[in-house]
């Protein structure tokens, strides 16, 4: 595909920048579909590096339906459960499926490939970093781009997101919903191209949150 054909399929949605404000995007011809603003407390308050991330609950409650309506997924919660994770007073608790799934990785921006891994590699990074924090770490590939492939699933759809770290909560969920997952959060301004050209994406999502519009539309 090209860009252009991935922006013309894209579906966009739209966190708040804090609790009482949006950043200001216009594209033409499309709609952006806004998060609500959170309630007190459904943002990591006080939490180092995180005090602009929402709640792996803000994710639960607003954040999967409205993915889940917008791309119309067979979402069922009676196939998950509530895998409990905590760091310090913070709740980072989020969906783990109750089938096991198999998977292939690839880590583009670290240059390397996963076969074979279950959904607790895919939501737990072992990269090493002050900057990942245990609200990173719910993603093996927080702040980078990658693929990944559902050995297990039948379907045929193919997810392209480009977003940003507001995403990483969600990335091992869905790529339980999907044949293929790519999630690029391209701060590295890496030319990848090449990569993504030659696949026939059903589904495109961008994520928008604070950043110049570019950073989500141009950069991947």
């Amino acid at each position: 595909m090209t860009r252009e054909e991935i922006l013309n399929k894209a579906i966009y949605i739209q966190f708040p920048a804090n609790y009482t404000n949006y950043t200001n995007y216009n594209i033409p011809g499309k709609e952006i579909n806004k998060l609500p603003l959170p309630e007190p407390g459904m943002m990591y308050d006080g939490y180092n590096l995180n005090d602009n991330h929402f709640t792996t609950k803000y994710h639960r409650e607003f954040v999967i339906p409205l993915i889940n309506k917008l791309l119309n997924l067979n979402f069922k919660e009676n196939n998950f459960i509530l895998d409990k994770r905590t760091y310090k007073d913070y709740d980072l608790s989020i969906y783990k499926p109750l089938q096991e799934f198999k998977f292939d990785i690839f880590g583009y921006t670290a240059n390397e490939q996963v076969e074979d891994v279950d959904w607790n590699f895919l939501s737990n990074s072992k990269i090493k970093s002050p900057f990942i924090t245990s609200y990173h770490a719910l993603y093996a590939y927080p702040h980078q781009c990658s693929r990944i492939i559902n050995r297990t699933i039948s379907s045929n759809r193919k997810l392209f997101i480009s977003g940003d770290s507001q995403m990483i909560p969600d990335i091992a969920f869905l790529a339980c919903l999907f044949k293929e997952l790519w999630y690029f959060d391209n701060r590295n301004k890496l030319n990848l191209t090449y990569k993504w050209s030659e696949t026939n994406f059903t589904d495109v999502l961008i994520e928008l949150n604070c950043l110049p519009i570019s950073s989500y539309t141009d950069n991947f």
